[in-house]
């Protein structure tokens, strides 16, 4: 069975919202009254069964996995430190709904829920009540029915135990060592158990089977009445007599002194679990005394091992793997080796990692990531529901969240902007307005154009993270922001033609050549000056800007060996450009601030991301607030994440 949802309340941080009834009379059924802000996690129940907790520090993401240990433990006794606010009044409550295939008897029957599609629910809760009088805490089991809990029973135990998956914690704050240690029931220690067991079938050349062999032979010696054995064992034999006749003349009975070593040999598995690790990168070393980097990447083996041997095979028993910050010590190859290992396992077994790293969250499917916000002493779960979007959007947001973007999922508030230019400059711009965008755990997130602000939008909706977007209006600023207002239903900060317009129009002719040409010098560019760069559009000018534009798109679409066919027509292309810029003009229908046009076209040619890395470090205090619904946008963004 896998783990469907689990609800807990009053353990550590996680509030009590639940209340316990006993049965008021004999064969009545207990009862779970669940409030309504419950605390409730909901697992991913189809391939792949890996699922992301995120959240800020302190929510509550480890709370989770630490109820699941005690839960799947046999643990009674708990310090009073684990109750919320160390308050006993009210028990704590674990609940644990798992879901499975088949086993069509009496006892599921009786205890599980029949889903009608080939699986069936089964509840199981488990209460830890504080005795004031002891100082100490008492667990009860309970199985749900339907109506009520009935409690669990001896003769459940052993089935319970059949049914539950086995759950393994891997937590951050250990020396993942523990988990390569093959002195304890660890996961190497049960992969080589794994090997072990079928032995039977391994080849005869094997050291497994020379070793079994060997301990056989000598489980053999060890009986001195077989024979051969009788007269070998003669001097153990004498020594046996010496210690008899020594001890018979002051213990009354006549006791006798035998020596057993038969009991003292080991099985296969004890030879190998009393041996150790060592590992070799230039000088051999014990497994724990290497650093905290190489140990987690053996332990992401170890985990790739079982993949690939017990998950495969051991089909009718399932694994619950819990991961506290799988990324930390790893370098970014290892990274990206441990989140495949990872992949592979939640094939078959179910894999839950909680996460600080974007690079983690953004290999996993949205649906599967869930988001513990906290507001006060409050927890609140989120999990997205990505229902209303189309396979293909879904498919476009994992190519986003995989271009690095997927930090907005771990921020209190976003600021949506259009182009990469506001994604370089805005963070510039909000220190120099004494905002620290970092503190406020905001996130600024270009979406690469108008048609994809939906995409965005739809997926914070989703996970209930507060955002602002601050569009271009394209010289149509009023219908823009009437359209997406109607869409969004969100703060919109609408921009009269784009982000670069605005710079311009905040900044003098000097300041502006002086950004010029130290974005040109950050691509290797010589300077030029304000005569060079002739600001005042002429019909010349605007055709050749309307050309650089359709020649690029042109020549991505046609291969170069093809090109030299389209000349004349692109010629002709060129001519109509000149003619309609002599009319646009000599008619008076350029924009009211042509030359700040110009102004902006030639720094977005130069490259977005220099362009606004430039304008970050170079536009004073005074100027910023000179571009309104910018500062706007940044104002509103830091508001929200407050909330």
């Amino acid at each position: 069975m896998r783990i469907k949802t689990v609800r807990i309340s009053g353990f550590r941080p996680i509030p009590f919202t639940a209340d316990y009834f006993e049965p008021s009379r004999q064969g009545e059924l207990a009862r779970i009254e669940w409030h309504k802000d419950a605390f409730q996690v909901a697992f991913a129940l189809k391939n792949p069964f890996l699922n992301a907790i995120i959240g800020p520090n302190s929510s509550g993401k480890s709370s989770v996995f630490y109820a699941l240990d005690l839960f799947f433990s046999n643990k009674v006794r708990l310090p009073k430190s684990w109750y919320n606010e160390k308050k006993t009044d009210k028990p704590i409550i674990i609940e644990v709904v798992f879901r499975g295939e088949g086993h069509d008897d009496a006892w599921c029957h009786e205890n599980c829920i029949d889903n009608g599609d080939g699986t069936y629910d089964l509840t199981v809760a488990y209460i830890w009540r504080w005795d004031a009088s002891r100082q100490d805490s008492s667990r009860l089991g309970l199985i749900y029915q339907g109506t009520g809990y009935r409690k669990i029973k001896k003769e459940d135990k052993e089935r319970l135990d059949e049914l539950f998956p086995e759950y393994r914690l891997l937590p951050a704050h250990t020396k993942w060592s523990d988990e390569a240690s093959i002195e304890k029931n660890d996961l190497l220690f049960e992969l080589i158990r794994f090997i072990l067991e079928g032995q039977a079938n391994i080849r005869r050349r094997s050291i497994i089977h020379k070793l079994q062999r060997s301990i056989e032979q000598l489980k053999q010696l060890a009986r001195r009445e077989s024979a051969p054995n009788s007269s070998a064992w003669r001097e153990i034999e004498d020594l046996e007599k010496l210690l008899s006749e020594g001890i018979n003349s002051i213990t009354p009975g006549k006791p006798s002194v035998r020596i057993d070593v038969e009991s003292a040999i080991p099985d296969l598995t004890s030879i190998f679990t009393k041996g150790k690790i060592y590992i070799d990168d230039g000088a051999e070393l014990d497994f724990s005394e290497h650093g905290m980097g190489l140990q987690r990447s053996l332990v992401a083996s170890i985990l790739h091992a079982w993949h690939e041997t017990v998950a495969r095979q051991r089909l009718n028993k399932n694994y619950v793997f819990a991961i506290e910050e799988p990324e930390l010590y790893l370098h970014p190859h290892a990274t990206r080796v441990f989140i495949k290992t990872l992949e592979k396992l939640a094939e078959f077994d179910q894999v839950i990692f909680s996460t600080h790293s974007d690079i983690f969250v953004n290999h996993i499917p949205l649906e599967n990531v869930i988001n513990i916000r906290r507001v006060g002493n409050q927890r609140k779960i989120v999990v997205p529901d990505l229902s209303s979007l189309k396979q293909k959007e879904k498919a476009k947001v994992h190519r986003y969240l995989r271009e690095h973007r997927s930090d907005m999922l771990f921020a209190r508030a976003v600021l949506l902007v259009e182009g990469a230019s506001e994604l370089y400059a805005i963070p510039a711009f909000a220190t120099k307005l004494r905002f620290d965008l970092d503190k406020s755990g905001v996130s600024v997130v270009f979406v690469n154009g108008k048609g994809n602000f939906k995409v965005y939008h739809q997926i914070l909706e989703a996970f209930d993270i507060p955002h602002v977007l601050l569009v271009d209006g394209d010289g149509n600023p009023d219908a823009i922001r009437n359209a997406f207002r109607t869409e969004y239903g969100v703060s919109i900060y609408v921009l009269d033609e784009d982000f670069e317009y605005e710079v311009v129009g905040a900044i003098s002719d000097e300041k502006f050549l002086k950004i010029y040409n130290e974005a040109r010098k950050r691509i290797g560019k010589p300077k030029q000056n304000l005569e060079e760069l002739s600001l005042d559009l002429t019909p010349d000018n605007l055709q050749r800007s309307w050309w650089e534009s359709i020649k690029e798109k042109l020549n991505a679409t046609i291969k170069q060996e093809y090109r030299s066919e389209y000349d004349e027509q692109k010629q002709e292309i060129q001519d109509l450009l000149g003619k309609i810029a002599e009319q646009v003009i000599q008619n008076g229908h350029l924009l009211p601030n042509a030359r700040r046009k110009r102004q902006a076209d030639l720094l977005q040619k130069l490259g977005k991301p220099y362009v606004g890395s430039v304008v970050g470090e170079l536009m004073t205090y005074e100027e910023i607030k000179r571009m309104p619904k910018i500062v706007e946008a940044i104002n509103a963004v830091i508001e929200l994440s407050k909330l």
